[in-house]
């Protein structure tokens, strides 16, 4: 069996997405002391130099992107569970939210089922485990594996570019790779892959910083961890990112991400 996870913040204001609302204090903040930027994470400047002058948005216009983001991740991940033959898990937080991802996850279902699909999908709703990413994947994985799955892979919300043909990728590489990782312009990743349960990779990695990737295939490598690696995607976390988004989507065909693109037009961007 198959496992694909995509976890997920509620989209609520103050809590989600506040760096696109906070600008440089919020940055700071949260992505703590500067540190050397990696190959991807200077690319991922360019990328974003490319798109200057995009304004930050406020914390309810931050907590609307937030959510057209989970939306399109959500329908994503239920198109991808199905071309896969996969479980899809809907890992949440804070638990309290439980009520409201249940409905978003029905209305996924129901959209996917109205546009025609006959492949049924397994789905489950699960709270993430409390502290921070480490404790959180970590958990997620180990359920996935518990229950009887064979590899799985990890996605978020922050990826508009995510495909089904990403996630098809990554199952593809853990038959032959330990880990996969899809790369991200800011040093993180925006999906990783086991092919078994090994927590350990999750472990004293500096979540939130431009060396995320960089201590990842450092850990993967000292485990003996083979890795194998998927395109490189922007994640949407900075006011600058937006720039980005409104550019990436004015080249995409109008029903790609559409979610987070009708919420940039009823902020009027």
């Amino acid at each position: 069996m198959r496992t694909l996870v995509l976890m997920a913040k509620a989209p609520r204001p103050g809590s989600a997405k506040t760096r696109l609302a906070g600008g440089a204090v919020a940055r700071n903040s949260e992505r703590g002391s500067a540190s050397s930027p990696s190959a991807d994470s200077t690319r991922g400047s360019a990328l974003r130099a490319a798109h200057p002058g995009s304004p930050d948005v406020d914390l309810a216009g931050a907590a609307r992107i937030a959510e057209g983001l989970f939306r399109d991740a959500l329908a994503t991940c239920v198109a991808a569970a199905a071309a896969n033959e996969a479980e899809l898990v809907l890992a949440f937080t804070p638990a309290s939210e439980r009520a409201w991802f249940a409905e978003e996850l029905a209305r996924a279902e129901a959209a996917r089922d109205g546009a025609g699909s006959q492949r049924a999908v397994a789905l489950r709703l699960v709270a993430q485990a409390d502290g921070d990413l480490t404790p959180r994947l970590q958990a997620v994985t180990a359920d996935a594996f518990a229950r009887g799955a064979r590899s799985v892979v990890v996605v978020g919300t922050d990826a508009p570019e995510l495909s089904t043909a990403d996630v098809e990728r990554a199952f593809e590489l853990l038959a032959t790779r330990d880990v996969a990782l899809g790369r991200s312009a800011d040093g993180g990743y925006w999906l990783v892959g086991l092919a078994r349960d090994e927590p350990r990779v999750f472990a004293g990695i500096p979540w939130s910083t431009e060396r995320v990737r960089a201590a990842t295939l450092a850990r993967a490598a000292e485990l003996g961890l083979a890795v194998g690696e998927l395109d490189l995607h922007v994640d949407v976390d900075e006011p600058e990112d937006l720039a980005w988004l409104a550019r990436w989507l004015a080249e995409e065909p109008v029903t790609r991400a559409a979610h987070v693109r009708a919420a940039l037009a009823q902020l009027g961007r």
